[in-house]
């Protein structure tokens, strides 16, 4: 369902603009939980930059990195500058705790915390989101809600994607392992 629901979304974010990847980690051990991660440190994210005017359109998936650390992947459609970004991550961390360890090691607030990537292919990018948002963890599970999208995403119907007689089949074959 998960799949389907984000093909929808996919086709959508694809009529309008080339997509972005954004990876944003935690600087530190995790001390908070999943759910307050999420609560105090992504959706202050997203809420910074929505009144900033940028994340229009975006979908959000949590995951179990190996250290054991929840991060964030964002896919989005609006150009947001680097540095922006960046800054407004790391501000974010350091007024929740994840920043002292590496400002008492680099005497900088401006950690490598945040990794942004063009869509290289706008044909495959349904695909690659179908895929990576039903993937299974494999680190450790999150507790909560694993992913979401902007208001606008959630409101739409009757979209459709076209995807390729191998890719249905590879979603056939996940929904039946599940």
């Amino acid at each position: 369902k998960n799949a389907k629901l984000l093909q929808s979304h996919t086709s959508f974010l694809k009529k309008i603009k080339p997509i972005t990847f954004l990876t944003l980690t935690l600087t530190d051990k995790q001390n908070h939980s999943d759910q307050e991660c999420k609560r105090l440190l992504l959706n202050h994210f997203i809420i910074n930059l929505q009144r900033k005017g940028f994340l229009k359109s975006y979908i959000w998936k949590a995951e179990a990195q190996k250290n054991g650390n929840i991060h964030f992947h964002l896919i989005f459609t609006d150009y947001i500058p680097k540095e922006l970004i960046s800054s407004n991550w790391n501000n974010i961390l350091k007024a929740n705790g994840y920043m002292q360890n590496y400002f008492n090691r680099y005497r900088s607030n401006n950690a490598p915390s945040t990794k942004i990537e063009a869509s290289r292919s706008i044909k495959g990018t349904g695909g690659y989101l179908a895929k990576y948002i039903s993937k299974n963890e494999v680190n450790r599970g999150i507790s909560g809600r694993i992913w979401g999208c902007s208001d606008n995403l959630k409101l739409m119907e009757d979209c459709k994607i076209e995807v390729s007689n191998g890719f249905q089949e590879f979603l056939e074959q996940s929904v039946s392992l599940n």
